[in-house]
């Protein structure tokens, strides 16, 4: 996380802890004058008391991907896609009958495997 996010994190941490401060004193008074939103209250300064210790909480970075993760979510992506392309083939295929019955089988895996290659060279520029 950048220096300037961590600095607007810890702010709006600090802006949760002073509500749930002024809401607790607020809650205080209520209970004391026997108020039945006295409950209400109280259960927003649990909340923002749970919001302020989340934002000043140390900041993590998001790991980088090794090449061999980012490899095999390229894989997993262009095959998802590839299989639904030849699916939407194959299904044109019996509706249309626009490949003759020789080539049915070869043409199939020549175009499943058409798909996949550019799908995967997509996914491999653009990165998954």
């Amino acid at each position: 996380m950048a220096l300037n996010q961590q600095r607007q994190q810890r702010i709006t941490g600090y802006m949760f802890a002073v509500l749930a401060v002024f809401m607790g004193g607020v809650s205080i008074i209520e209970l004391a004058n026997e108020d039945p939103t006295a409950i209400f209250t109280f259960l927003m300064v649990v909340f923002l008391g749970y919001l302020s210790w989340k934002q000043l909480q140390p900041g993590t970075t998001d790991p980088v991907p090794t090449a061999d993760e980012r490899t095999r979510k390229t894989v997993q992506l262009a095959g998802n896609q590839a299989f639904w392309a030849l699916v939407l083939v194959m299904m044109l295929q019996s509706s249309f009958d626009f490949i003759p019955n020789d080539f049915v089988t070869s043409s199939y895996l020549l175009i499943g495997m058409a798909i996949y290659g550019v799908f995967w060279a997509y996914y491999r520029h653009r990165g998954p």
